[in-house]
């Protein structure tokens, strides 16, 4: 990452995995060391991790939970960079007190010779702690030596720290760390910023709209009742650009209110008017429901029978076709016809008596 090359995709390993693989519970690696919880956080907080990130709030308070009881970690190195990492995510709880123990525990430990704990390595790792608290080096000044006083005082000819005698690959480090150091660089500083790895799309429409940086198109509106469409199956109108935006709403169909013009009708039976002489010689049978028209020689039975002449015959009429007319009628409508039949019989006798006493009085 400081030499810019991307921790997922650069190489062959995607070594923030890597990391993020070794988190069990609430820190990383060996539960019993701290130093790989401090140097998890400085390439994640690099990588797209933000310190409101679960992972990083359980990492820095396991950090916390191992600071000793005189402000360090163990040793002014790892303290000077635990210094680094916790200036990082300052808003986190108990954060900003544990610093400040901890610088106190760097300036204990410096010497009259400006070192800052037992060589140059954590003298070097204590000025970029400095670094990240935005201090002076003016400020870390004892005996009038400052740690950079220090560093230049061990550097041999050759430019590389630490004497000759001291191996090479040792040398190498201190070098490398006293120009860090010098030169005012966090870790932080060092490193480059990378985003974490987008999920990926799930169609080339959406690998375009990504690129070009166009907004996704709007959900298609689920309707009640309806399955999801997917939006490309929508036959959509086109918009007036000029008209207001509007919200989608689900259109209900009204159901009119049937009117007396639908409604089924019943009929009514016929009033039964009250007989007369005229209508007892040519009364039909009573229609009922709009059932088909049906006379009966029962209807005038009685009037057959008296000397009166004889009203005109009735067409016969099928018997199926009376059972089937009377079958839809009340018991009353049936006992019509015989009621008329009486009343009929007895309007013809008292009229036969009548005229036969009219004349007898013109005789």
């Amino acid at each position: 990452m400081s030499l810019g090359i991307n921790p997922y995709s650069g190489t062959a390993t995607n070594y923030i995995d890597k990391i993020t693989a070794s988190f069990t519970d609430s820190q990383f690696g060996d539960a019993g060391l701290v130093n790989d919880d401090i140097f998890a956080l400085f390439p994640l907080l690099r990588a797209g991790y933000a310190p409101g990130d679960e992972i990083i709030k359980k990492t820095v308070q396991f950090i916390l939970s191992k600071q000793d009881t005189q402000g360090g970690w163990g040793s002014p190195d790892m303290t000077a960079a635990g210094i680094q990492a916790l200036t990082a995510v300052t808003d986190l709880p108990g954060v900003v007190p544990a610093i400040e123990r901890a610088k106190q525990h760097l300036k204990a430990a410096q010497t009259s010779s400006g070192r800052i704990g037992d060589n140059s390595f954590a003298t070097s790792w204590a000025l970029q702690a400095m670094a990240a608290l935005n201090e002076s080096e003016s400020v870390w000044t004892t005996n009038g030596k400052t740690p950079g006083d220090y560093l230049a005082s061990v550097q041999e000819s050759d430019g590389g720290l630490e004497s000759a005698a001291t191996p090479l690959n040792d040398r190498v480090w201190a070098t490398a760390y006293a120009i860090t150091g010098t030169l005012k660089k966090t870790w932080y500083n060092v490193l480059a910023n990378f985003s974490k790895p987008e999920m990926p799309a799930t169609d080339h429409a959406a690998n375009s709209e990504a690129d070009s940086g166009a907004a996704p198109p709007a959900a298609a509106p689920f309707v009640s009742g309806l399955p999801p469409v997917a939006v490309s199956e929508l036959a959509l109108p086109a918009l007036n650009a000029d008209a207001p935006p509007t919200t989608a709403v689900e259109t209900i169909f009204p159901i009119a209110a049937p009117t007396e013009k639908d409604m089924p009708k019943t009929e009514e039976p016929e009033p039964i008017s009250p007989p007369d002489q005229t209508a007892a010689q040519t009364a039909p049978a009573v229609a009922v429901n709009r059932l088909p028209r049906t006379e009966t020689a029962a209807a005038f039975a009685g009037v057959q029978n008296q000397p009166e002449p004889a009203p005109a015959a009735l067409p016969a009429t099928d018997s199926s076709q009376a059972i089937e007319a009377n079958s839809g009628l009340t018991p009353l409508q049936k006992a019509a016809p015989g009621v008329f039949g009486g009343a009929i019989t007895l309007a013809s006798g008292l009229g036969a008596y009548l005229a036969w006493r009219f004349l007898l009085g013109l005789i």
